[in-house]
């Protein structure tokens, strides 16, 4: 069980120009542009709400993009559990039938989430860089206190966001923490790398190439479960030092890129949201 956490480019124009939309749309009208219908087809995803939801108009769990608006508490805790997640508003016009109403079936939402995530896939990563198994933004924190940076430093409530932000939406149903897990945009990108680059982190070239190249084969057994049968390392430096810098350099290109990033954990690329559950000799 698990998860391979990697940090995504994120391209937040096309995300709240397009996909956003789209799934406000999706609520409305339980319609899907052509671009995603194929992953609806392939995936048997049924996309029938009853009455039509109006997230624009009346939703106060996340904004227009989907963000969830917290409290953030430093996400400590990565809650798989839907009725953890779900809104609980006893005021909202739309609770009697909002698929992320804890009121409702958890199986509403489910699919709804699936094809989220695929349309995100296919429309808005780029590059990505591993960052560990299993890895949520809190293992940071004691190399970060290690480091002199507090609880309350600007730092951390990015890395929150970066970590929590797809609460509502971006998290899957899985114990590896499992799905989007956040995301920032291009301002906040450049701000996490301005910040990460204060740090005494490993330094290298800002690219992909030098971040593979701390990829060697694993000496140690016992590590495979946490690092599978290779491990990046970095002599003088602990994981997540090293992984920390990965998100500092991913974050360094993207805003390069006037680009975002976004963490997920197993978020696949856009053709495994094309495969049917089941390969067979047709598929």
């Amino acid at each position: 069980m698990g998860a391979d956490a990697e940090v995504f480019i994120f391209d937040y124009e096309t995300y709240t120009r397009e996909v956003a939309p789209t799934f406000r749309q999706i609520l409305l009208t339980d319609q899907v542009p052509e671009w995603l219908y194929p992953v609806v087809e392939k995936r048997n995803i049924e996309l029938r709400y009853g009455r039509p939801t109006d997230i624009s108009r009346h939703c106060t769990y996340f904004d227009k993009a989907f963000s969830w608006v917290g409290p953030y508490d430093g996400a400590d805790t990565y809650e798989f559990d839907w009725k953890q997640r779900a809104c609980r508003s006893i005021e909202c016009a739309e609770r009697g039938h909002c698929p992320f109403h804890v009121n409702q079936p958890p199986e509403r939402i489910a699919e709804l989430l699936w094809l989220y995530e695929a349309a995100v896939s296919m429309k808005c990563l780029g590059s990505s860089q591993f960052v560990g198994r299993s890895m949520v933004v809190t293992r940071y924190w004691q190399s970060l206190s290690d480091m002199g940076v507090t609880r309350k430093h600007p730092l951390v409530d990015l890395l929150v966001h970066l970590g929590k932000r797809g609460f509502v939406i971006g998290y899957q149903w899985g114990f590896g923490y499992e799905g989007i897990n956040g995301w920032l945009d291009p301002r906040e990108t450049g701000e996490l790398a301005h910040r990460l680059g204060e740090l005494p982190l490993p330094e290298y070239d800002p690219s992909f190439d030098a971040m593979k190249r701390f990829n060697k084969p694993n000496p140690v057994a016992e590590l495979y479960e946490r690092f599978g049968s290779t491990a990046y390392v970095c002599p003088g430096f602990s994981f997540e030092a090293l992984s920390l810098s990965f998100v500092r350099t991913v974050a360094t290109i993207a805003a390069t890129q006037n680009k975002g990033i976004l963490w997920g954990n197993d978020v696949m690329g856009a053709d495994f949201y094309l495969k049917r559950f089941y390969d067979d000799a047709t598929t």
